[in-house]
């Protein structure tokens, strides 16, 4: 189902399970170094608080040579040439649409996928003769998320993770004292009224006071931006 995505350490276990296969089925034998490969698809899976959000701010970019597609009101934006494709779609909505189990509908929530189709000649650039063994790899996976520059690309989007006050504050209180986030707010609603100096002159507050609120302050402002999801990146390291 596409819900999970495989570490370099699974290599072995397919060549495992695929040579177990062929041999109690058809009782062959095939090493690993003799299979070529025709297609191979790289992907991704992103988790993210809100994919359709994700998915328009990807589909307001433009690559260079690509022609953009954008689907079902932004559930799949798509950028493609004659030779190849890069896919980002709302995997939850996939998964409901296929009417799949409940317990991957439930990991496909908040799933944004990138699935990657090179073309053959990207395949022959890495590994000549299109040998399985040097394709099925981490470092390939590597050489195309570079190749199409699907980090760069992300460099200039970034996506809020969370839109509503009530989770703001939720995360604050995670974070802070309530009774500190309540003389941060209150002390933030006086000065957009109000304003510091008459604060100051009326007495409501003296300068230490001030001084202590404003660090508040700040630390309820750093709790928000701590909030929003750093930039989309696939981890290559």
């Amino acid at each position: 189902t596409n819900t999970q995505m495989f570490a370099p350490s699974d290599v072995n276990t397919f060549w495992q399970i695929l040579n177990n296969i062929l041999k109690e089925n058809f009782n062959i034998v095939v090493e690993k170094e003799q299979w070529i490969v025709k297609r191979l698809d790289i992907s991704y899976n992103f988790k993210v608080d809100n994919v359709s959000k994700a998915i328009i701010e990807i589909s307001n970019k433009n690559l260079t040579k690509r022609n953009k597609i954008v689907y079902n009101e932004n559930e799949t934006v798509i950028f493609k040439n004659k030779s190849s494709s890069i896919c980002f779609y709302d995997k939850e909505k996939e998964c409901l649409l296929r009417k799949e189990a409940s317990e991957v509908i439930e990991m496909s929530k908040g799933m944004l996928r990138l699935e990657i189709r090179p073309a053959p000649y990207h395949m022959r650039a890495y590994s000549p003769l299109r040998k399985a063994n040097d394709l099925i790899s981490k470092e390939y996976f590597i050489f195309i998320i570079e190749k199409f520059g699907i980090n760069e690309l992300f460099k200039s989007i970034t996506i809020e993770e969370f839109d509503s006050d009530k989770v703001d504050l939720q995360f604050a209180l995670n974070e802070m004292k309530a009774t500190d986030v309540e003389k941060a707010l209150g002390f933030s609603i006086l000065m957009s009224h109000i304003g510091e100096k008459q604060l100051l002159e009326n007495g409501h507050y003296k300068s230490g006071t001030i001084r202590n609120r404003k660090e508040l302050l700040q630390q309820y402002s750093l709790t928000r931006e701590a909030m929003k999801q750093k930039m989309l990146y696939v981890a290559i390291e």
